[in-house]
């Protein structure tokens, strides 16, 4: 699903007033309408609350189609009603000649607005709308902190109230919605943390804008949602092992056998024809029991030990290489990264202690000629930049977006919200997965993946986008079969088929 920002929204609201002469009024009132339909028939007493600009105008349009179906409503308006205009005045004015119902908080007493807020059991948010992006303030602060004491069914239009919607910031305080009704696509806010968590739920509703006119956009974000793998290939019917790719995976050390597992394990659920694993010499009998199925090769500790392995591996015979997971920080896991970045041109995922490793020279990395798919958790993506955490966290698609185009990588940026970027800005984020993923093995689990669809034949992007909808939809039904506070990495494993298996049958 198509992510827009606030501004392109208002470009293709006045493409088509202006090209396809839709009336803006037109299109408000399809947005009342789409409300409406949200709003439980039937209740006690409805109190919208209206700002002075579109959002109020959305309000307004609201409240006059509310009382035409026969509800109790009753309007707060917010702000200065000499600054409503446009559309927005048209529907204010629309409203004023039917209903007596409106009040300005401005000129409300403290015992009257306490009647407006005890009396109603559904709240319509239409206070600012996409544009708020300063920080709350003034009769702003009072009313939104009246709407999150009341025990309402609060409704918020377009987006929670004090949600910026280019960035998902709070501006100080926001409305706590059980449902956030958005219009054509939705918002940056809407999606991203911590704006997400101010609504319960999201309706994303058509208001009559052309298909055409979003056609003529180029829209950078996108999410990942359960009709994401719908896009995926299918499988071939006549292939053999090697049509569905020969993958190399580095990983694992002394005592650290279990990521190189998880990973390779991975990578064949995903459907990877053929795992060879690189590993320590100690892990080798322990894989070899653990997955009959993987190649295993092995090196000893030391640098000659591995350039021996080297000089009869050719990693042009490979479709991808993940190197990373469980490796440890030793001298010869630097040595195996930089053999491995040395190849020209094989795509390689980079993952865990690789991520640490070249941070400490992001030369290694720059000088590699590769296609690269990096997937650092928040943690890895601080050491790799040298920035905070909590900067990273707050600034999530900023940092991965900048990230990609400065290393000319896939960027696979991993927290609550998944970001996945490429180096020309387009980006996408993940809706589904849970809390129970954050568990160890998870991210060993996510690379394998991503690996088997490079060296299944897709291009490092999409193959990052679909590993990580695999990842995040076996992590759900894992969920659903056995809850979240027990789920562990190999639960996400065993749920990648049947999530493979369902995309099959709906392609079929």
């Amino acid at each position: 699903m198509i992510i827009a920002k606030s501004n392109q929204m208002v470009m293709m609201d006045q493409k088509a007033i202006k090209a396809y002469t839709i009336p803006g009024v037109v299109l408000m009132e399809h947005a009342a309408m789409a409300v409406c339909e949200m709003v439980p028939k039937g209740s006690q007493s409805i109190l919208v609350v209206c700002g002075v600009g579109n959002n109020g105008g959305d309000g307004f349009a609201i409240a006059r189609n509310l009382i035409q179906r026969g509800e109790k409503v009753t309007v707060l308006g917010v702000g200065n009603p000499l600054q409503l205009k446009n559309d927005a005045k048209i529907m204010y004015d629309c409203f004023a000649h039917i209903e007596t119902g409106l009040f300005w908080y401005e000129v409300c007493s403290e015992k009257k607005l306490d009647q407006l807020f005890q009396n109603c059991d559904v709240i319509v948010d239409a206070i600012f709308g996409t544009g708020c992006n300063r920080v709350v303030s003034d009769g702003y602060l009072d009313v939104i902190g009246r709407m999150n004491q009341r025990k309402a069914y609060v409704i918020s239009v377009d987006i929670p109230s004090g949600v910026n919607s280019d960035n998902g910031k709070i501006m100080g305080v926001c409305v706590k919605a059980n449902l956030t009704v958005t219009f054509t696509l939705p918002k940056l806010g809407n999606i991203l943390y911590p704006g997400a968590r101010a609504s319960e739920a999201l309706k994303v509703v058509d208001i009559g804008i052309p298909q055409k006119i979003l056609e003529g956009f180029v829209f950078e974000y996108e999410t990942i949602d359960q009709d994401t793998l719908k896009r995926l290939p299918s499988r071939r019917t006549d292939g053999h092992k090697f049509t569905y790719g020969r993958i190399l995976i580095i990983a694992g050390s002394e005592d650290m056998s279990g990521a190189a597992y998880m990973s390779a394990l991975a990578a064949y659920r995903t459907g990877t024809g053929l795992v060879e694993i690189l590993t320590h010499e100690s892990c080798r009998i322990s894989l070899q029991c653990a997955l009959p199925e993987a190649i295993v090769r092995t090196y000893q500790d030391s640098n000659k030990s591995l350039e021996k392995v080297f000089e009869t591996l050719n990693l042009d015979n490979y479709d991808a290489i993940l190197i990373g997971p469980g490796l440890g920080q030793s001298d010869v896991a630097k040595r195996l990264i930089e053999l491995t970045l040395a190849q020209p041109s094989v795509p390689i995922v980079i993952d865990a202690d690789a991520l640490n490793l070249l941070s400490e020279n992001m030369d290694i990395l720059l000088a590699s000629s590769a296609p690269i798919i990096m997937t650092p958790h928040v943690g890895e993506m601080s050491r790799l930049t040298q920035f905070p955490s909590e900067a990273i966290l707050e600034n999530t698609i900023e940092f991965a977006q900048a990230f990609s185009k400065s290393n000319q990588v896939i960027t696979v940026l991993k927290s609550h919200r998944t970001v996945v970027c490429n180096p020309e800005g387009f980006t996408c984020i993940n809706l589904c997965g849970n809390d129970g993923m954050a568990t160890a093995g998870s991210g060993d689990v996510l690379a394998g993946v991503i690996a088997s669809l490079v060296g299944q034949g897709l291009e490092p992007y999409k193959s990052s986008v679909f590993g990580v909808a695999i990842h995040s939809l076996a992590g759900d039904l894992a969920s659903d079969n056995i809850g979240r506070h027990g789920l562990m990495a190999k639960d996400i494993i065993e749920a990648i088929p049947k999530i493979m298996m369902e995309n099959d049958q709906l392609n079929d």
